[in-house]
């Protein structure tokens, strides 16, 4: 996605700019985890240092923070485009635009800081095997001999009202969409304003499905099973399926794509 984007002069407005910036992102979730876990699998004994442990919490936390940051960050284009189309270009400049994705990714980086750091510096003593694939922050804090009382709170406080934040920026960005295209006369300008909002509507109900699930749960449900299965859906096939999504769906990338790929067909060839 984000080889078609920079490749392609038509894909060159602020909602494929933040789409690359999310295929990004997913790369980024997906090279915390995976290469470590297939490591381990083909390893005799699964194993992983402390500061291994805390760069994958880090970087699990820091990723899921920018994901739910630009979902927001492309509701509220979507909202501009459709609901004030003769300011969009004024209003979703490409200046703008990197100011908000420059701010994402420093607002990742403090927001995981924020539950890291209390998180090891935590006293880990007795039992040190974490029943998972990956070291994550609920998982590990049952490993600590103290009470972890306050980092439950800091994650259920400062995570669940921010998670919360960016939700409702979505679901009302969508209220006024709604309300907008519900006024159109045309029906070729609302299917056209579903089909460019279906795609985005569908990423985030993957990603919002999976993260509450993983970090919003009764600790009676906290076991192996459901664990794995859930954090393998949201670390890999969340990540995975989230380019499929704005290509299968999108027109606009499925005519980059052709025109690339004739491109390239038709780049004259040297002969040895």
């Amino acid at each position: 996605m984000i080889l078609i984007i920079r490749l392609s002069p038509p894909l060159g407005n602020p909602m494929y700019y933040f789409i690359s910036n999310l295929s990004f992102i997913d790369f980024l979730l997906s090279s915390i985890i995976v290469p470590s876990t297939l490591w381990n699998f083909m390893a005799p004994e699964a194993m992983i240092s402390l500061t291994g442990c805390a760069l994958q919490i880090f970087g699990f936390i820091a990723m899921a923070f920018a994901d739910s940051s630009l979902l927001s960050l492309m509701a509220y284009d979507r909202y501009i485009a459709i609901c004030h189309p003769l300011h969009y270009r004024i209003i979703m400049n490409n200046h703008k635009c990197f100011k908000l994705v420059a701010l994402t990714y420093t607002g990742s980086v403090m927001y995981s800081l924020t539950f890291t750091v209390p998180t090891m510096c935590l006293p880990f003593c007795g039992n040190n095997e974490i029943p998972h694939f990956i070291c994550e922050m609920p998982t590990l804090l049952k490993l600590a001999c103290t009470d972890t009382l306050p980092n439950y709170i800091l994650l259920f406080t400062v995570g669940g009202l921010l998670g919360m934040c960016f939700f409702t920026s979505i679901f009302i960005s969508y209220m006024f969409i709604l309300s907008t295209v519900l006024k159109c006369r045309s029906a070729e300008s609302r299917r056209k304003a579903f089909s460019t909002c279906g795609s985005h509507l569908m990423a985030v109900t993957l990603f919002y499905s999976t993260a509450s699930t993983t970090y919003f749960r009764p600790s009676s449900s906290n076991v192996l099973t459901h664990n794995g299965v859930v954090t393998f859906f949201y670390t890999v096939l969340v990540p995975m399926l989230n380019p499929l999504i704005y290509s299968v769906r999108n027109k606009d990338v499925k005519m980059a794509v052709a025109t690339i790929a004739s491109r390239l067909c038709a780049a004259p060839h040297r002969v040895a």
